[in-house]
């Protein structure tokens, strides 16, 4: 007689394989979750970093890993700037100049783009800034502006070019000037792009270390350089195994911990790691690894293009990475994806609670740029809804920045030239 015993048990045996599966991955996903307790202790243990950071104690500074940079930006734009200003963008792959003219609030741009190849950006100094120098005298020269004096948004000064150095300008700090032309009430920046950073206007009665002429304004723009937080180890115990492993395969060990955590160089690389473990076990992908196992071959665009939830750029991503994914498969990769987001997201915004309690000031607007915040779908509202956990009576706003590093650097010259 016909028996069903045996299928049947294979069945059962399949259920409980799935469930136990499935038990295996929400574990292993569980690693990354951030309860509001663990966020309110990076927020305190951030806050002690701030404070010690801007001590006079040469000793006390050292303790801090977050260090604190005066950038002597004293002053947002108020609307009252006019003039031409010269800026300075310099990146990876090329060279910016721009000319900008303020009239009020109004801003008009004119720029040329110069290319670095990398036996420029290899070179010495004396190279690398008489490409640069030889750069701005083609543009003042186009511009017909080689005979006037005008103040320039960068940190270097040229031999026989006819600008002034006014202004110390890094990404965050223009990302900054650049949104509170047109919003009065922005008091910070974050960059969360590459890598991660941020600025705030703090009270010089705040900063011991303070260095710089007591008349007015009595305040200045800090760079916190926060990506370094968490470098002496104050919150190890939050940090999972794969990020260990990014940051012992990285360039840099034991340093940017906090960086390798919610920056878009080293998100893709979490998922990677985290999607290869569960292959390993079989829980993802049947085991078939394709292209999981060459490092940084899941950049985060892939990360963002799984968050958008579109199957047909998720099926895109797939094929990149040379697997066949079931249902099941495709759930589990948006699982991993989400997880490792949400967790930056989650970071990036409890930084930002700690710069509104450093400051007091929870009705504000933080300026925001970089490739990460501005292309992955869902980033914003995580970081939003993590704001109204850690902070419900705060009305905290984040407004993207547009070329920071462009119209910033010439806003900061401005500024800076009105004192």
């Amino acid at each position: 007689m016909f028996s069903v015993l045996p299928y049947a048990s294979g069945l059962i045996s399949t259920l409980i394989n799935y469930l136990t599966g499935k038990d295996q991955v929400f574990q292993l996903l569980s690693t990354f979750e951030l309860p509001k307790e663990s966020l309110e202790l990076i927020v305190n243990l951030l806050l002690d970093d701030f404070t010690k950071g801007l001590s006079a104690d040469e000793q006390e500074r050292s303790e801090s890993p977050v260090k604190m940079l005066l950038t002597y930006v004293r002053a947002i734009p108020d609307g009252t700037e006019h003039g031409e200003f010269l800026a300075l963008d310099l990146g990876g792959t090329n060279f910016r100049v721009l000319l900008i003219s303020l009239n009020r609030g109004e801003v008009t741009m004119e720029s040329d783009i110069y290319p670095l190849d990398q036996a420029l950006m290899t070179s010495d100094g004396k190279t690398l800034f008489g490409y640069i120098a030889g750069c701005i005298s083609l543009f003042v020269k186009k511009n017909k502006i080689k005979d006037r004096s005008l103040p320039l948004g960068f940190t270097f000064s040229f031999p026989n070019t006819s600008v002034d150095v006014v202004a110390l300008v890094n990404d965050t700090t223009g990302t900054m000037m650049s949104c509170a032309l047109s919003n009065p009430n922005v008091s910070a920046a974050l960059i969360l792009g590459t890598g991660s950073n941020a600025c705030y206007m703090e009270s010089l009665d705040n900063i011991p270390k303070w260095d710089g002429d007591q008349g007015h304004p009595q305040e200045v723009i800090v760079n916190t350089e926060w990506g370094a937080f968490g470098d002496n180890g104050s919150w190890n115990h939050l940090r999972t195994e794969f990020d260990e492993k990014v940051d012992s395969e990285s360039l840099n060990p034991g340093m940017q911990l906090f960086e390798k955590m919610i920056s878009g160089m080293y998100l893709g690389e979490l998922v990677r790691l985290v999607c290869l473990n569960l292959i390993e076990k079989k829980l993802l992908f049947n085991g078939k690894a394709g292209k999981f196992t060459t490092k940084n071959s899941f950049p985060t665009k892939f990360v963002s293009e799984v968050e958008s939830l579109d199957r047909y750029k998720i099926n895109e991503v797939l094929n990149e990475m040379r697997v066949i994914a079931s249902e099941r498969d495709v759930d589990i990769l948006q699982r991993v994806c989400a997880v490792v987001s949400v967790r930056a997201a989650r970071l990036a915004a409890a930084g930002v609670v700690a710069i509104a309690k450093k400051t007091q000031n929870y009705k504000t607007t933080i300026a925001v740029d970089g490739s990460l915040f501005k292309k992955h779908p869902q980033f914003k509202r995580y970081m939003e809804e993590t704001l109204k956990e850690l902070l419900p009576e705060g009305e905290i706003t984040l407004m993207l920045s547009e070329d920071g590093s462009g119209k910033g650097a010439a806003l900061i010259a401005a500024v800076a030239s009105k004192y």
